[in-house]
């Protein structure tokens, strides 16, 4: 496929996506477009792009405004994934691998085949200071509790993940997924600092570096300063001139080590660069819990893509748990972390 036509497939292509219409003909598209689309790229609502009439090539102003707008937004593409087997046995040992219920009985009931689905995220993240590092880290979530999963991200591609074209998406994936990308994103600030523990090394060398080399400026002129005092040639007026600017040292020091800090601090921002959200196949068993003399059910789902169960969240802060912890909660049970346990 030459740059040409890649060109017309794109632009067919994004058109179509955005609530126009496009039809080819020859290296041209005719288009018919919704009025706030057509104000956005400059364009009339029914206008003909291509061979002969307004271009539509690379560089042309028509297609850079339409590039900005298709990745404006993160793009996300979604596809399923059947795993071919799940379990049917054997949850026992898992759970006990899986999880832990320090102050709580677990006793196993009923499973049943579902689905459900995931969202990778892939993070892009800055960090400025004296120096500037950019980087890319990747998240895997679960989408309706926000759940952080290990092993997700390194293994959903082995599984050959069948996609979905635009307009054929399944109504399985959920339409609200702000607490999975705030998961995701919190996650990914987490595994950027890691990341970045060398340029946040490097950076606090230097801190402490020219701080320690401003005091001891700073003391060396203030040594100095006080020996010229005692100059025969000096008035009074000059010495109580310099005695003040004496006094000014440590105050304009601190100034200059505030500054210090200020160079040296790290501004570290995270923006989403795309995701990709999958339904996948998996096993929900069902368990009892038994905390005091309170009783509630809940279900876990068996991830076949990490070959364990998804983590569970603290129903007050959020956190993705393995080990949790039951409370009483206005007569029931509720789920939380040991943090928010005490």
């Amino acid at each position: 496929m030459d740059g040409l036509e890649r060109v017309l497939e794109f632009a067919q292509r994004f058109f179509h996506g955005a609530g126009g219409v496009a039809e080819r003909e020859g290296n041209a598209l005719k288009v018919l477009l919704p009025s706030d689309l057509a104000e956005e790229l400059e364009l009339p609502e029914e206008t003909i792009l291509g061979e002969g009439h307004i271009p539509l090539q690379l560089g042309s102003p028509v297609l850079d405004r339409m590039i900005r707008k298709a990745t404006a937004a993160p793009p996300v593409v979604y596809g399923a994934i059947d795993p071919g087997y799940l379990k049917k046995a054997g949850f026992e040992q898992i759970l006990a691998r899986d999880f832990s219920f320090p102050n709580a009985r677990l006793s196993l009931g009923q499973t049943a085949d579902s689905r459900s689905t995931y969202m990778v995220v892939f993070v892009h993240y800055t960090a400025l200071s004296d120096e500037r590092k950019e980087g890319q880290v990747g998240v895997a979530v679960q989408e309706k509790s926000g759940a952080v999963l290990e092993g997700f991200l390194e293994n959903w591609m082995w599984f050959q993940p069948a996609f979905f074209q635009p307009g054929d998406v399944p109504p399985h994936f959920p339409t609200d997924v702000s607490k999975a990308a705030q998961a995701a994103l919190s996650r990914a600030q987490e595994l950027a600092r890691e990341d970045l523990a060398e340029f946040i090394h490097s950076m606090t060398r230097r801190l402490h570096r020219d701080v320690r080399n401003t005091r001891e400026y700073y003391r060396a002129l203030e040594k100095e300063m006080i020996a010229g005092l005692q100059h025969p040639t000096l008035g009074e007026s000059q010495k109580a001139e310099r005695a003040a600017k004496i006094q000014a040292l440590p105050d304009e020091a601190a100034r200059k080590i505030e500054d210090l800090r200020q160079k040296y601090s790290i501004r570290l921002t995270v923006r989403p660069a795309g995701a990709v959200r999958l339904l996948v196949g998996v096993v929900q068993v069902m368990l009892t819990l038994q905390y005091r003399k309170l009783q509630r059910g809940i279900s876990v789902l068996w991830n076949p893509v990490t070959r364990a169960f998804d983590p569970l969240v603290c129903e007050l802060c959020g956190a993705t748990l393995r080990t949790i912890y039951c409370r009483d909660g206005n007569g029931r049970i509720t789920l939380c972390c040991h943090a928010c346990n005490r």
